[in-house]
Parts: structure tokens; C-alpha cells; sequence
């Protein structure tokens, strides 16, 4: 590759990285302001951002809102595979169940494999923990055999998400400790 081809490419991804940092921070900014804050034009800046959703490397925008708008709470939910059953076996049930059609149709937000104590992590917004767990329940129900350990959390204080500060943090710290 010559110097003139290095200097492009390296141009090229640093170009993305600056559009994917302002996305992060505003992902409704439009492409005229990330342009002239990138220092590059709104057709590079578009460029960009369709080869990454063409490539599947943003999967979409999301909306940070207090759950309690749709008079529901956040709960975590952990889950432990047992140790002699192969969790790649349990990924491979998970993708080819309706497992994730049933995820959208209960408002779970995230769902990832973990390396670590625990090998699934999942939230989802519910009313309460007893329908936070009538809900995992019926999602887990098939893989049940498989598990060993499942934790429920429901999230009290969000001091960040998505990489922002929850503006409203000293309001629900002063709720919950009275400080």
C-alpha cells in the first residue's frame, strides 16, 4: 500500500470513529451538524452512517426515557448456565426459538452472552417484580433444565445509560436516601 493509500484509509476510519463518537453523544444530530463538527461534509458524514447500517455495524437509535413514563420499572435479570451443559448449545436453542419474537412483545431492551460468574444478561421494563418474574418465567420456561442459578434485580437508581448521565440523579438519590 503506498503512503498516499495509508494516509486515505487511516483518514477514512478516522472519519467514522469522530461520526460514531458525536452519535454516541446525540444520535439525533443531524448530518449538518455532525459535518461541521467532525470537519468533514453532510455527504461523507451520510456515506458513513449508511455503510454502517448497511454493514449492520449500528443496529438503530434509541430514546433514553425513565421507565416510569410508561409506569414501569427496570429489572435486570442474570442468568447461570450449568456447568455441564454446553451454553453454546443454549445459544443455538435461543436463536432458533421465538424467543426473541417473545422479547420484543414483553419490552425486553437488552439481552447479551457474558463471559464471567454468569452467562446471560437480559433487562426488561414490567409494572413490578411479580410481573418482572411471570414474564422471565414464561421466556426461560423451555431452557429451565439448563439453568442453575437466575437473578432478578429491579433497578432503583440509573446514574448512567448509553453513556449519559441521568440529569434527573440528584432527584432520585434525595427519593430513595433522603440526602
Amino acid at each position: 500500500m503506498t503512503k498516499n493509500n495509508v494516509k486515505m484509509a487511516k483518514t477514512k476510519n478516522d472519519n467514522t470513529k469522530a461520526v460514531i463518537e458525536v452519535l454516541l453523544n446525540n444520535a439525533r444530530k443531524s448530518s449538518n451538524k455532525i459535518a461541521k463538527e467532525v470537519g468533514i461534509t453532510r455527504q461523507t458524514v451520510s456515506k458513513i452512517i449508511k455503510k454502517l447500517e448497511d454493514d449492520c455495524r449500528i443496529w438503530g437509535y434509541a430514546t433514553i426515557m425513565e421507565p416510569e413514563l410508561l409506569e414501569n420499572h427496570f429489572f435486570l435479570v442474570f442468568i447461570k448456565i450449568k456447568e455441564d451443559f454446553d451454553v453454546s448449545e443454549m445459544v443455538k436453542k435461543i436463536v432458533e426459538s421465538d424467543t426473541f419474537k417473545l422479547g420484543e412483545k414483553f419490552n425486553f431492551r437488552y439481552t447479551a452472552y457474558l463471559h464471567g460468574r454468569f452467562n446471560f444478561i437480559t433487562s426488561l421494563y414490567a409494572s413490578d417484580i411479580i410481573e418482572a418474574e411471570m414474564i422471565i418465567n414464561k421466556m426461560v420456561k423451555p431452557y429451565r433444565k439448563y439453568i442453575s442459578d437466575l437473578y432478578v434485580h429491579q433497578t432503583l437508581i440509573t446514574f448512567r445509560r448509553f453513556g449519559f448521565t441521568n440529569p434527573n440523579l440528584k432527584n432520585e438519590i434525595n427519593r430513595y436516601f433522603n440526602i
